[in-house]
């Protein structure tokens, strides 16, 4: 299998996973999901270091916490961009 076969299998497989009951979970448990990832996006955005002004790309941003909480940090001269397979 070639490098390009097998990640197209993995995107393939990713993208049939979060779109099934795994991704309406997901949505369906937001709330709870978001309360639990605080701490850890608290971590993240600090790691970061977001200025305002900034362009951003949150990649695999779920149903969009960590992207509104960018989008606090680059303010209204920045920009941001959530992306997620489902």
């Amino acid at each position: 299998m070639t490098d390009d076969t097998y990640l197209s299998k993995q995107n393939s497989d990713q993208e049939k996973y979060w779109n099934s009951e795994a991704g309406k979970n997901w949505v369906n448990f937001q709330d709870g999901l978001d309360h639990l990832l605080e701490a850890v996006n608290a971590r993240l955005m600090q790691s970061a270091n977001i200025k305002p002004g900034e362009n951003v790309l949150d990649i695999g941003c779920g149903t969009g916490a960590t992207t509104s909480i960018l989008a606090s940090f680059v303010g209204p001269n920045g920009h941001v961009v959530g992306l997620d397979i489902s």
